[in-house]
């Protein structure tokens, strides 16, 4: 192991303990323990000294405590203004209204202060402190002549709403105002002529009949005529 110290050979016990506690690598989050929303709980108290938190009560919450230094800075930035008074009541709530004495016609050289304050409320004893910090963030020349603290109750109303809507349409044929019609005759005749003719026989009115007779040794003969229809 290389040995890390300039100490001499003749150094004290104590220092060679000290040395060798400045030359280690402690496994300790500094970046953690600086910041007012990450240090452990339990180191609080020193951190709020180390930002010079004006006023510190142990039994404020953990919410409160936290809140309270990370506004530490901008409350000694803006002391004596209404930032620092808004900051410095924004850890027990939150500030509505500053009204200074010449917009209400109050006492010349004081002011009021509405402050909201969540669910839980305000005890007495978170009042008096709450005082107490306003006076020391305060304006030195002005007095606070009136503070207001109202209980604001915050709660979600689920509110739900349907529309139901739609379009009835007719379509009816179109009529038109007036109807003009152009048409052209045609004439066409057919004549279907059937001639019917009867053919009868000829009838004599006279038949005449000649013949000879020739003697012979034989003689045949055969007259035959036939009229029909």
């Amino acid at each position: 192991m290389v040995n890390k110290t300039l100490l001499p050979p003749t150094a004290t016990k104590l220092e060679k303990k000290l040395s060798q506690t400045i030359t280690c690598d402690p496994p300790i989050p500094l970046r953690t323990l600086w910041d007012p929303q990450t240090c452990p709980y339990e180191l609080l108290p020193y951190l709020a000294w180390q930002y010079s938190v004006d006023r510190w009560d142990e039994k404020w919450s953990e919410q409160i405590k936290r809140k309270v230094i990370a506004e530490a800075f901008e409350i000694h930035k803006f002391k004596g203004t209404k930032e620092s008074i808004r900051r410095a009541v924004e850890p027990f709530g939150f500030l509505i209204k500053i009204s200074e004495w010449w917009q209400n016609d109050q006492i010349p050289g004081s002011f009021a202060l509405e402050i909201g304050v969540s669910d839980t409320g305000i005890t007495e004893e978170s009042y008096k402190e709450l005082s107490r910090i306003i006076d020391d963030v305060k304006p030195v020349s002005r007095q606070l002549s009136n503070l207001v603290i109202q209980l604001i109750s915050k709660g979600s109303l689920p509110i739900g709403a349907s529309s139901y809507d739609g379009n009835a349409l007719d379509i009816y044929p179109y009529i038109a105002e007036s109807v003009t019609t152009q048409h052209e005759n045609h004439l066409g005749i057919t004549i279907h002529l059937i001639n019917t003719l009867d053919i009868y026989p000829y009838i004599t009115e006279t038949i005449t009949t000649q013949y000879e007779s020739h003697f012979g040794t034989t003689i045949h003969l055969i007259d035959t005529m036939r009229i029909t229809k």
